[in-house]
């Protein structure tokens, strides 16, 4: 299971990717910026044998916990997933500016912006995640941090 492409599968999923297949269609957790994140429910139709058109009803959110377990997920298999190459590393840009702009907006201190979490939860996502990037090593904290312009 762990040898699918899982980076580029949840790319596809991204606000702000190449694909924009699925924009959040719930907006509850604003006024976090959704560039970059990855709604948690994929509220994409499908065509079932019949031709019919298949949704998921509920809708879909962006949730900065979810997304954290994204990039932790992403960071602990990178080798196995090349998250650190191409366009896997634009993908992981893109959820990482996600990340910064919760932060230094101040946005995570509202109450909607973590609707499914509390900000200390949120903190100790942050803390687990913090973990996984040191254990990077220098030249793949360089890959993760480097931008090309």
């Amino acid at each position: 299971m762990l040898a699918y492409p899982w980076v580029e599968i949840i790319g596809e999923y991204q606000v702000g990717g190449k694909y924009n297949s699925n924009p959040p269609t719930i907006q509850i957790t604003k006024p976090l910026d959704y560039q970059g994140a990855v709604p948690i429910w994929f509220d994409k139709a499908f065509k079932s044998a019949d031709g019919r058109v298949v949704r998921e009803m509920l809708g879909n959110e962006i949730c900065p916990g979810h997304n954290m377990d994204i990039l932790d997920a992403i960071l602990l298999n990178r080798a196995q997933w090349r998250a650190l190459e191409g366009e896997n590393l634009a993908f992981l840009h893109r959820l990482l500016d996600f990340h910064h702009r919760a932060f230094v907006s101040g946005n995570f201190r509202h109450e909607t912006a973590l609707k499914y979490y509390l900000p200390e939860i949120y903190t100790y996502y942050l803390g687990r995640m913090y973990q996984t990037y040191s254990a990077l090593s220098e030249s793949e904290n360089v890959s993760l941090t480097r931008r090309k312009n």
